[in-house]
């Protein structure tokens, strides 16, 4: 099955949070919503998990790339895969290739770099 997260948090319930606050989405109809359509597909999520969710301020995870400062976000979301990836890609001048070799590396360096995230 497909889920996309348009059909649960529209333009309107990004509103509704900016004007009332995380709770509208943690404790409010927003996840409400939410929780009954993973249902319909099987979801295991329920109010309480989003009641009990926690959020965590970490710093971002920062990194130069070809002279630009990149600010990403911290694990364990994917920003040191993307470090890793740019990194690999900064020893290639893909710029220079045919479109199809160029892909190819680009793919193989995603490939590579979600591998070692584990």
């Amino acid at each position: 099955y497909t889920w996309h997260a348009e059909a649960v948090v529209s333009t309107q319930s990004t509103g509704t949070i900016g004007s009332e606050g995380p709770d509208a989405f943690y404790k409010g109809a927003i996840g409400d919503n939410i929780v009954e359509r993973l249902t319909e597909t099987n979801g295991i999520m329920t109010k309480s998990d989003l009641e009990n969710y926690v959020t965590v301020d970490e710093p971002p995870f920062e990194f130069e790339y070809r002279g630009f400062d990149i600010i990403s976000a911290p694990p364990p979301a994917s920003g040191h895969v993307v470090s890793l990836v740019l990194q690999l890609l900064e020893r290639f001048h893909i710029e220079d290739m045919e479109p199809l070799k160029a892909w190819n590396i680009i793919l193989e360096a995603f490939r590579f770099g979600y591998a070692m995230r584990s």
